[in-house]
């Protein structure tokens, strides 16, 4: 949604800078044509004064406009590199889903994480990541995950490009931007907890087995 924003702001600035060139041009055409028109014509010494001045206060109002935009650039400039530090090169995978679920945006972990180059996960699904053993999970999470007001977390195995699978925790909630509902996941990584978990897990059965033979 940051580049629909800025995308806004940059037709607007466009769109002043076109109206301001147009009314520009009319008042140099209307001059010529006046000047055509009434070429004999003399000024006096007062009409030429305030002549001067008027072109003396557009002059300094082409001057501020220049600044303004250029103050805006350097706005726009700021927030772009903030949203790429926040987004971009966050430590957790930021995922934005269409209602489909339908990838629309994505950050540099998640390529990372699934091994394919980020512009080519846009327009794929979800799903398609995700071993057919938890596509039965994946498909609760969402129908659970209708209600923007809760965060819902699940944990589910996703497909890297060389085949291999990972264990990841999905978590995020619906919401509506401009009337559509799009979704808002983070996918962290687990394999380290699902490591532990296995370790307690098998130690608690070696416990277990010994206390049966005891």
């Amino acid at each position: 949604m940051k580049d629909v924003n800025m995308s806004i702001i940059k037709d607007k600035t466009k769109n002043d800078v076109s109206q301001l060139l147009r009314e520009k041009a009319v008042s140099v055409l209307q001059a010529r044509k006046e000047s055509e028109v009434d070429s004999e014509k003399v000024y006096s010494f007062d009409e030429m004064q305030e002549i001067i001045y008027d072109l003396e206060v557009h002059q300094i109002e082409l001057k501020m406009q220049h600044e303004e935009l250029s103050q805006t650039h350097q706005e726009l400039e700021t927030t772009k590199k903030r949203y790429f530090d926040l987004y971009d090169l966050a430590p957790v995978g930021y995922l934005t889903l269409s209602e489909e679920g339908v990838i629309l945006e994505s950050n540099f972990l998640v390529s990372k994480l699934l091994g394919i180059n980020r512009q080519s996960l846009i327009n794929k699904k979800l799903s398609d990541f995700i071993l057919n053993e938890d596509q039965d999970i994946y498909y609760l999470y969402n129908k659970n995950n209708l209600n923007p007001q809760e965060q819902h977390t699940c944990e589910l195995r996703m497909s890297h490009h060389d085949g291999t699978s990972f264990w990841v925790e999905l978590q995020g909630n619906s919401q509506i931007l401009n009337g559509v509902v799009v979704h808002r996941l983070t996918i962290s990584s687990i394999a380290q907890r699902k490591k532990m978990q296995e370790g307690l897990e098998k130690t608690r059965q070696e416990l277990h087995a010994k206390d049966e033979l005891m």
